[in-house]
């Protein structure tokens, strides 16, 4: 495994906890938070850019364009609602407003 097997951990490893933290929602300080998700791009950016350079071997030149075009213009977020349906902008909380 070597150097590669370690650029590749490092990577990997850059990437994780932004993924991770995107996919539980827990909520960290706004400065604390960009440095997780920036450190996450980063790592997803050298990944994503060493699988395009190993399909360049394997894969014609039409469909790796195809599939780089295609794949980031899918939606990867979440379907639930941000708002359960009916409330239209008011408080959706179960206690009454202090009169």
């Amino acid at each position: 495994m070597g150097r590669v097997g370690l650029v590749y951990g490092l990577a990997v490893a850059a990437t994780a906890p932004a993924v991770a933290l995107r996919l539980t929602g827990y909520g960290l300080p706004p400065p604390a938070a960009a440095l997780l998700f920036g450190l996450g791009v980063l790592g997803a950016g050298f990944l994503l850019s060493w699988a395009a350079e190993a399909t360049e071997a394997h894969i014609t030149p039409g469909l790796t364009l195809a599939l780089l075009t295609v794949l980031p213009s899918t939606r990867w977020t979440s379907t639930t609602p941000t708002r359960p349906a009916g409330t239209r902008g008011r408080s959706t909380s179960s206690t009454p407003p202090p009169t």
